[in-house]
């Protein structure tokens, strides 16, 4: 049957729509323009001629014709492909909800909207290019070759209220529940009024480079994303290269990656309603995250809370916002297998928490790349650090710097802390950041966290630095006086520990205050034996002795005996027992009496505290 006599199956046609169908069925592209026909071509004898079981393998392909009235697919099967260029729909959405389509290409058309409730194509839909002037809907769609929407606009959003309630906001482009074989692209100049991809599947890659995602501010109890994608998982990357998101937040809350999460030069303008730019707890990642290259976050904090990531996470933006708390990166109880990397370009001001998380490697940045050193790594600092609980394997600079050493890591540790006490007071600004933190009280101390000292110090043991293991011990049990909550005997005992002994760390400490006492009373004593510093303790009767003079009836003075006896606990030479301080000598050496209490308790101390460091007693289980 000839193109022509076909055509006549489809009733009374327009010219323009005859020679639609007479090029179409002889399996060629249709284009008005160089035909020389009309460009209008009513959607049901589109309809009739996709539902045509003679239609030629190559489908319907249409360029710059205008559609008129609505496209209904409703439950059809449409075994051909639909490609339309250029062309314009003027009446309501495409309808595809429960249609089973092999490809659909709408290359740089304009669409009301589209609905594909569980719509099954069995090659891919490319919507490049388009512009849609209502939602897409592709709930719970099967896709089994790609999605495609580079440079395609998406400016509106659902406004039905069931449909609003159901998605738990508005979105222009909404695929929850969709299974994808191949990629999603979201790339180019694709521009959507917020993407939901929760609980979708994407047995490729969902690439976002270069796209801007525009969040509708939301009313009552709606939230604003500009990409929601929790329980998302895809089989290969995650890509938010170059893109950028305004007045709502990225959520990818319990979402499975297998592969990388991309984020180079990603620029975070919007928030959700919690300011939170980047939403990701609980996320699990297959390879690495990287948050680099000119990556900005100013609308709000990133949060990625109890994430596995099975390679690297770095963390090198250009600027870290904060949300009204003041936090600017959240990553409590975050696994990374491999590297936690550590380099923005400029000062973090907001909070960073890790605490509880758990890295192979930790690495951070002392010195940029024009060689200048950067102060504390572009850590926060004033009590904006949370690393209770944080434990690594190894640490190191990058670029290694040598002059990087344990001096600079307490400080870093010390960023838990408001400065207070031996410390400079905090900044006002940070006072005023930390004074909206409804869990903490700003009137009180931080917790004073000892876990991240200890694996400092056992870092250095590990390595063969046992004497910055030392250091690291030390200065966690001074810094409990300078920044924990103790109480007034507790610091003088604190302080005592650590001007002699070194809490155990420098026992011969002791060992050398105990002879220089030593000497000193037993000086005092030889000395003083001519000027009566000490009177026999019980004289015979008739005789008199004398500390200068031996006599047979009586034990001769011994100023080192009686020193050993006033000094040293537990040794016993009986010296002390027949000489006793003089307390009517002439001045200086009536003060025997002070001196010999003093050098007793002294002497105890000592002794106490030399015992105490010998056998451990000053520290801890847990000290290195």
């Amino acid at each position: 049957m000839t193109a022509n006599k076909e055509a006549g199956l489809f009733g009374d046609l327009a010219g323009s729509e005859a020679e639609m169908v007479r090029t179409v069925l002889a399996g060629e592209e249709f284009d008005p323009d160089r035909a020389g026909s009309g460009p209008v071509l009513r959607a049901q004898v589109l309809r009739d001629l996709l539902l045509d079981k003679k239609l030629p393998p190559r489908g319907v392909r249409l360029r710059n014709v205008t559609i008129t009235g609505q496209l209904n697919l409703q439950s059809a099967t449409v075994r051909r492909p639909l490609q339309l260029t250029v062309c314009n729909f003027d009446s309501g959405p495409l309808i595809l909800d429960y249609a089973k389509v092999g490809l659909l290409l709408l290359h740089r058309c304009c669409l009301p909207g589209l609905r594909g409730d569980t719509l099954v194509a069995t090659e891919g839909i490319e919507l490049t290019g388009s512009r849609f002037f209502g939602p897409v809907l592709l709930t719970d769609a099967r896709i089994q070759g790609h999605l495609r929407c580079t440079d395609a606009k998406l400016d509106k959003v659902i406004t039905d209220p069931s449909e609003i309630a159901e998605y738990g906001g508005r979105y222009a482009l909404i695929c929850d529940g969709m299974e994808v074989r191949g990629d999603v692209r979201l790339d180019g100049a694709f521009r959507a009024a917020g993407v939901l991809l929760s609980g979708a599947h994407i047995g490729g890659t969902l690439d976002c480079t270069g796209a801007t995602l525009t969040a509708v501010p939301p009313k009552g109890s709606e939230k604003n994303y500009s990409l929601r994608g929790s329980g998302l998982t895809t089989d290969g990357d995650v890509i938010f290269d170059k893109c950028v998101t305004e007045q709502g937040g990225i959520r990818l809350s319990d979402a499975d990656i297998a592969g990388e999460l991309l984020c180079h030069g990603t620029r975070l303008n919007g928030a959700d309603k919690s300011g939170i730019a980047l939403r990701a707890n609980d996320l699990k990642v297959g390879s690495n995250v990287f948050f680099i290259e000119e990556f900005t976050s100013d609308g709000g904090r990133l949060s990625m809370k109890q994430a596995v990531i099975g390679g690297d996470l770095r963390i090198e933006p250009r600027r870290l916002g904060q949300d009204s708390r003041g936090v600017a990166l959240d990553a409590a109880g975050t696994q990374v297998a491999q590297r936690l990397i550590w380099c923005p370009a400029e000062p973090v001001r907001g909070k960073v928490i890790l605490e509880r998380t758990a890295a192979g490697q930790l690495e951070d940045c002392w010195t940029g790349e024009d060689d200048r050193r950067r102060p504390n790594g572009y850590w926060p600092a004033d009590g904006m650090l949370r690393i209770d609980g944080l434990t690594y394997t190894s640490i190191r600079s990058v670029p290694y710097d040598e002059k990087i050493g344990v001096d600079e890591r307490l400080e870093w540790i010390r960023g838990q802390y408001r400065a207070k006490g031996t410390g400079s007071p905090a900044s006002p600004a940070s006072a005023a950041v930390l004074a909206q933190t409804p869990d903490e009280d700003p009137s009180d101390p931080w917790r004073f966290a000892t876990q991240p000292y200890r694996q400092l110090a056992n870092f250095y043991l590990g390595a063969g630095r046992d004497a910055d293991a030392r250091t690291v011990a030390i200065a966690q049990r001074r810094d409990l006086r300078g920044y924990g909550r103790i109480s007034g005997p507790a610091k003088i005992g604190n302080w005592l520990l650590d001007n002699t002994i070194r809490y155990g760390y420098r026992t011969w400490h002791a060992a050398i205050a105990l002879a220089v006492l030593f000497v000193a009373v037993a000086a005092f004593f030889w000395t003083g034996r001519s000027y009566g510093v000490v009177i026999a303790a019980q004289p015979p009767p008739g005789v008199t002795v004398q500390a200068t003079v031996c006599t047979p009836d009586y034990p001769c003075f011994n100023a080192v005996g009686y020193t050993a006896d006033t000094v040293i606990p537990i040794i016993n030479v009986h010296q002390a027992d027949f000489w006793v301080p003089n307390a009517h000598a002439s001045w200086p050496w009536d003060w025997s009496p002070g001196v010999t209490y003093v050098g007793t308790a002294l002497g105890w101390l000592f002794v106490t505290l030399a015992v105490a460091g010998y056998t451990g007693l000053a520290r801890n289980a847990s000290s290195p």
